[in-house]
């Protein structure tokens, strides 16, 4: 079990250092001129397996949501908001909506990068940009 996680973290290792420094990083394939999520071994497009990370200015729009009422694990706290963002750089990513209530969560709210520790890593989370 120890050397899957390992393995693991080496691959993932890029994001999570730049998650340490709050700068949001998504793999991209200069090949196809494509960002996606989560790291792939081959770029889901053409199947390149030298692909890049490249930061993301971490701006995007709340394309579903959904509120947790019942955590996976006793250090997340109750209720909080699951979300599908799309960032401006065309990929999507699975996160959490913070700094509002659910409630007040919508489709097509713009967002962008906040940060939050939760299980010893930073972790990019997303807020509502004020109009």
């Amino acid at each position: 079990m120890r050397t899957a996680l390992a393995s693991f973290d080496s691959f993932t290792a890029p994001f999570w250092d730049a998650a340490e420094q709050h700068r949001l990083v998504r793999p991209y394939c200069s090949r196809c001129d494509r960002s996606f999520f989560t790291p792939q071994l081959v770029c889901p497009g053409c199947q390149r397996r030298d692909w890049e990370w490249r930061a993301s200015d971490g701006h995007g729009v709340v394309y579903s949501h959904t509120t947790v009422h019942r955590a996976p694990d006793e250090d997340f706290e109750t209720p909080y908001v699951l979300a599908v963002v799309d960032l401006l750089e065309g990929w999507s990513m699975l996160t959490t909506i913070v700094g509002q209530s659910p409630d007040e969560v919508a489709i097509g709210d713009a967002v962008e990068v906040s940060w939050i520790r939760s299980q010893g890593r930073m972790l990019p989370a997303f807020a509502r940009i004020s109009s």
